[in-house]
């Protein structure tokens, strides 16, 4: 009982076997979502998901109590996770339906994603309460307006999927298309205010059968009910004194919840009064994106990082559409410096979230939404799009970029090469202190790791092919926009709405690395791809010149897209099973910071260190008292 227990935070017997149930056929429809591993490891319990499968069919309760369908029932109360199992079981009826009998309906397994995504979410959240000191905990009112609009969602999402008649299509384009989460989508069409769609959600209050909720689109023809497994009640209007029957001010207020708990950071803030401080540990709350923020470009000419040109090209081309239109009666004047910090605040707390490439980064697609799209390219009919196809594979594995992928096919430069299997990447020098001393280690600026065998041969032609184009310079402005078109022909052409930048490829592979939980840093070395807030962290880092990490990330990221096969069939290759081909078994050398103190010069100062504190006799003087910091301050 206490691994249900950890992982769902119910002890009661209500309706167990059913939570059970609903919990057990989400975990089994979204069994590739690594989502389920987090929130297992979240929960403290070390079990694999098959493991867990068997307990929960194997589990028996001692007191059965009898499932009613209540509405709220009272040992539901505060019980987060297990409220949304209930709603989701309810909702897509599965005291009638069973695992096989929906297994194969994809609408389905995407509204059960949602109760997956609350339980991991959640779980998440509350941890970093208990391990942040400056995080406020949250109220169980704002877990509660959270939950009762994704089962609201949950509910209308199930039963739109059951609707059968002619009128389907047009609830079909409009909340199932876009392959994005359902939970997303819903939102933000019931957000949109140039939608009508916000228009047709009422409470419906009948005394005679029980509240429901309607929704009433007369353009379309459309009357749906929907029962729910939580109490409906009529609220005050926000906008007038009379009741308001239309629940999209609550779904919103709920979203906007449920955004804080997706996307939260802690801060702590000082506020000096009188002399005296008044800390207050607040929320740094969840931050639209601004459009004003878009407008922010600089071209850096005398950096440090060496940026790619396809996003120089893309920040002189911002600036100039900019500088067309802003006059002096655009430019309005902020009135307080209170205003003003207010606004830098909203702008720094949006360029931060941008830069973490979270799990709610919706321009990051989902894996087996890419994995579909990618299969579009296999062209080699036409030399010029078999080059664009071999860039694009390329760089949503490596993401290298552009500019520096023309660079590997041309052989052009020498701070990236291909050698064998192996990919050798100049680090750039200037990240480091040019300091040197017999003491620490002298480490190298290159670092290298093995690509999967099918990639050489693909570089390799399209080596080939560029020396027959004759074409003059592909890493011009022009030939860079001509790749960056083809590539969002293809993303409009596709069966499914797909969000991610071709020119920031790399976003994927560095997401795909945090999701598997390693540090960064190395792949950052790899790519050589990197935001200008990295740079201090890449200062004071290093990692091995072999890089055999970075060659099992990129070959298990190759795998999970299915990348070899779509190889086979652009190079023209008999179909074969992928060999892992990285043989990296040691680590001699390290790229990167020059400050680590060697291992025997470093056993040997505290060792002399120590003799020198234990035969200092006089223990109150401040000699001692400078010996044990520096040991200290340097252990």
């Amino acid at each position: 009982m206490n691994t249900i227990t950890d992982l769902l935070g119910y002890e009661n017997e209500y309706a167990i076997e059913e939570i059970l149930k609903s919990f057990k056929i989400t975990l089994l429809l979204n069994k590739d979502d690594n989502r389920i591993d987090k929130f297992i490891k979240l929960s403290n319990v070390q079990i694999s998901l098959p493991m867990l499968i068997k307990i929960i069919d194997e589990y028996r309760p001692e007191n059965i109590i009898k499932f009613v369908k209540k509405k709220s029932p009272h040992e539901l109360v505060n019980k987060f996770i297990a409220s949304i199992y209930y709603a989701l079981f309810i909702a897509l009826d599965l005291e009638n339906r069973d695992y096989h009998d929906i297994k194969n309906d994809i609408l389905t397994n995407r509204i059960s994603a949602i109760a997956l995504k609350f339980h991991y979410n959640y779980l998440k959240y509350k941890n970093d309460e208990k391990n942040n000191i400056h995080a406020k905990e949250q109220s169980d009112e704002f877990y509660e307006r959270i939950l009762i609009a994704l089962t609201r969602v949950i509910e209308i999402l199930a039963k739109f999927a059951n609707y059968k008649e002619n009128s389907m299509q047009h609830i079909h384009n409009v909340y199932f298309k876009n392959m994005q989460d359902l939970d997303k989508i819903f939102f933000e069409i019931i957000s949109n205010e140039s939608s009508l769609e916000h228009l047709y959600f009422f409470f419906f209050l009948d005394k005679s059968v029980s509240n429901y909720i309607s929704y009433d689109n007369y353009r379309e023809g459309i009357n749906i009910q929907i029962e729910s497994s939580r109490k409906l009640k009529k609220g005050s209007s926000k906008i007038s004194m009379n009741d308001n029957k239309n629940i999209i001010d609550y779904l919103k207020d709920g979203y906007n919840d449920y955004k804080k708990l997706l996307g939260l950071e802690f801060k702590t803030s000082e506020h000096k009064k009188e002399g005296k401080y008044n800390v207050r540990h607040g929320i740094l709350q969840y931050t639209e994106e601004d459009d004003l923020l878009n407008s922010i470009w600089s071209v850096n000419q005398n950096s440090n990082q060496e940026f790619a040109k396809e996003d120089t090209f893309d920040a002189i081309n911002k600036q100039k559409k900019k500088s067309r239109y802003i006059t002096k009666e655009n430019i309005k004047e902020i009135p307080t410096l209170g205003k003003q910090r207010e606004r830098n605040k909203a702008f720094s707390a949006n360029i931060t979230k941008r830069t973490l490439l979270l799990e709610s980064n919706y321009e990051i697609p989902p894996l087996e939404i890419f994995k579909e799209f990618i299969k579009e390219f296999s062209n080699n009919d036409n030399n010029i799009k078999f080059i664009y196809d071999s860039i694009f594979l390329i760089d949503s594995v490596l993401g290298m970029g552009y500019t520096q992928i023309i660079e590997l096919f041309l052989k052009s430069k020498k701070n990236i090469i291909i050698r064998g299997d192996m990919l050798i990447v100049a680090v750039n020098k200037k990240l480091f202190a040019r300091y040197k001393h017999s003491y620490i280690h002298n480490n190298s600026n290159i670092i290298y790791y093995y690509i999967p065998k099918r990639f050489k041969l693909l570089i390799e032609k399209a080596s080939n092919l560029l020396v027959e184009l004759n074409i003059d310079d592909m890493n011009n402005e022009d030939q860079a926009k001509n790749y960056f078109d083809y590539i969002n022909d293809k993303k409009k052409s596709f069966k499914y709405t797909i969000n991610f930048n071709a020119k920031h490829m790399w976003k994927l592979i560095t997401n795909f690395v945090k999701s598997l939980e390693y540090e960064d840093m190395t792949a950052i070395f790899c790519i050589g791809r990197y935001k200008q807030n990295d740079a201090p962290r890449l200062a004071y880092n290093s990692t091995p010149k072999e890089s055999m990490k970075h060659s099992k990330v990129i070959e298990e990221f190759y795998m999970l897209l299915g990348v070899h096969d779509i190889l086979g069939k652009l190079l023209e290759l008999e179909d074969s099973i992928y060999e892992k081909s990285f043989k990296f078994n040691k680590i001699d050398e390290f790229t990167g910071s020059s400050q680590a103190v060697k291992k025997d010069i470093a056993i040997e100062f505290f060792h002399r260190m120590k003799q020198l504190i234990k035969n200092y006799k006089n223990t109150k003087t401040d000699f001692y008292f400078n010996l044990i910091s520096i040991y200290t301050r340097y252990a």
